[in-house]
């Protein structure tokens, strides 16, 4: 091992920059506008500081900076070992240098990423995000029109009109919630676009979710900060949760759908949060902790690899999340094989009613805002039945119309898109 890596997220960078080197007796040896690295010999760390608009002081990620290729390679084989879900990301450019990294959390949510470092960048990036913005620069890609005020926060460079692949896209959505999740405060919801799907009209996460069809009791059973205002639906209403049941929300977010549940299968039964973002988990286990939810755990993972055993549920959830995964035919396979036999799928989604233009299709901002990413009715009743599941049901909620045309203020994305209820059976 190189180096340990750490890397705290500061309010002060010029005042934090003057303690650190105090402490270490040993002036940065990286200094950037937003961004100070020390990389000390006695002990062998590698630690740095920065700066980033709604991101909360404190220990940002931890991490294992390799000698070489060999030894990532047998960090990585390490990791397998641990049991957790893993993200790999190649060639990305993050902290000012180009590195190969995997990214693993420990059973308590913390980040640990594993590093080879093989070359300086000039920007700071975001893992796919700013290799999205390389490849805009290199490639000379013609500008695509603004984004409705507040609805690129925390998704995508402006202008990224290009085909992006699969790790692309779940990078854009890794990043926009992420950004939901730790822009969350006790007065604001979040940051200027707060809903699921992007929208920029006024509104509490409560009165989202009323619209979704939540009720006033539901919505005063969750602690403070589980309700971001995310879904289009409320699937609680069509699973039909009894007591000492076991179940699945697939990404789980802050922890919502999760708490309700709770409450419906009781101390005897069990419900697993499921979500592939850091700071969703962090912040869906603080609000775990505030309850006692001793029948609730949030664990890390994607929809189409869950980390969960064959025949763990009998009841599996899921509220305006699959339509933001580009496989969705293996979540629908990874969905049948978890519940126990006659298991129950609920789902609020979105899903497509009419082609979209090809403007509305390769904006990114509505990639990772629950529009470009939904699948025809037809289509998705495809992937269940082939994954397995019987009984299926497509319900299309016209009534979502006003709710959907707020994810994208005056580009008319109702007339494309509507919520509607899926439901499935495994025999």
């Amino acid at each position: 091992m190189k180096r340990l890596h750490v890397h705290v997220a500061v309010e002060d960078l010029a005042q934090s920059t003057q303690f650190y080197s105090t402490l270490f007796a040993s002036e940065p040896t990286v200094v950037k506008d937003d961004y100070v690295k020390w990389m000390l010999d006695d002990p062998r760390v590698n630690f740095a500081i920065s700066t980033r608009p709604g991101r909360a002081a404190g220990v940002s990620h931890l991490g294992i900076q390799a000698e070489d290729e060999a030894e990532l390679a047998e960090v990585y084989d390490r990791l397998a070992r641990a049991e957790r879900p893993t993200i790999e990301a190649k060639a990305t450019t993050c902290c000012y240098a180009k590195s190969d990294k995997q990214w693993i959390a420990d059973p308590q949510g913390v980040p640990w990423e594993t590093f080879f470092t093989y070359g300086e960048s000039t920007v700071y990036g975001e893992g796919s995000l700013a290799r999205l913005k390389e490849i805009r620069e290199a490639e000379a890609m013609p500008q695509a029109a603004p984004d409705p005020a507040g609805a690129s926060a925390y998704c995508a460079p402006a202008g990224v009109t290009a085909a992006m692949d699969d790790a692309q896209i779940k990078e854009i959505v890794r990043a926009r919630y992420g950004g939901i999740a730790e822009a969350a405060g006790a007065d604001s919801c979040c940051a200027p676009a707060s809903s699921c799907c992007g929208d920029t009209a006024a509104g509490t996460p409560a009165d989202k979710s009323r619209q979704m069809g939540y009720s006033d009791a539901e919505l005063a059973a969750v602690p403070d900060g589980a309700n971001l205002g995310l879904g289009c639906g409320n699937p609680q209403g069509i699973a039909g949760l009894k007591p000492g049941e076991v179940v699945i929300d697939l990404g789980s977010g802050a922890g919502f759908d999760c708490f309700l549940a709770a409450r419906q299968v009781g101390a005897g039964g069990r419900v697993i949060g499921v979500d592939m973002t850091h700071e969703m988990l962090k912040k869906a286990r603080e609000n775990a902790a505030k309850i006692s939810a001793a029948n609730v755990e949030f664990r890390l993972g994607e929809l189409e690899h869950l980390p969960v055993a064959d025949s763990t549920a009998d009841a599996i959830l899921s509220n305006c999340v699959i339509n933001l995964v580009p496989d969705k035919a293996q979540v629908f396979r990874e969905a049948f094989r978890v519940p126990k036999p006659g298991g129950r799928l609920a789902v609020s989604d979105v899903i497509n009613i009419a082609p979209l233009p090809p403007e509305l299709q390769a904006d990114p901002t509505l990639l990772c805002g629950c529009v470009a990413g939904a699948a025809p009715a037809e289509r998705i009743q495809t992937w269940l039945r082939e994954a397995g599941f019987v009984d299926v049901r497509i319900t299309p909620k016209p009534e979502s119309r006003e709710m959907v045309a707020t994810w994208a203020s005056g580009r008319g994305v109702e007339n494309y898109i509507t919520s509607a209820m899926v439901e499935a059976r495994k025999p």
